[in-house]
């Protein structure tokens, strides 16, 4: 998104969505099952909607509810041995704003790309946890 890409988008969606599918779910009982059920199902829909789009602004549509759906899991069930950092563009969307989840401190803003590139900042950030 960062890039403005949308066949480079499309073609990191699958690993993605495979990922998801392949989760381990075994020591999952009750309300953490239904939990990740109902977050996969999510994950699952935004990353569809995300491939069947070709406009690249409806794709960012969709990748600020998979960002919010990964948020929720994250917050959840932990991020394992990875830090994470929230971050957040005030002007996506109309100035509605939106989140994402990042792997480096640094603001690669995924809603405009180029166009403005470092607006955002670090809403949140998460250290290395295991799940529980």
């Amino acid at each position: 998104f960062v890039k403005s890409d949308a066949g480079l988008i499309d073609a990191l969606i699958l690993p993605l969505a495979k990922h998801i599918d392949g989760a381990n779910m075994a020591e999952l009982q009750g309300k953490e099952s239904t939990k990740w059920t109902n977050s996969a199902a999510i994950l699952q829909k935004s990353l569809k909607g995300i491939q069947s789009n070709t406009d690249l602004e409806l794709k960012r549509k969709e990748f600020e509810t998979l960002s919010e759906s990964l948020i929720s899991v994250v917050e959840y069930f932990g991020n394992g041995e990875m830090q994470l950092y929230k971050q957040f563009c005030p002007m996506a969307f109309g100035d509605k704003g939106a989140n994402w989840l990042s792997l480096q401190k640094e603001i690669r803003n995924p809603y405009f790309g180029d166009k403005m590139l470092t607006c955002g900042e670090v809403k949140k950030t998460y250290s290395p946890k295991k799940p529980i």
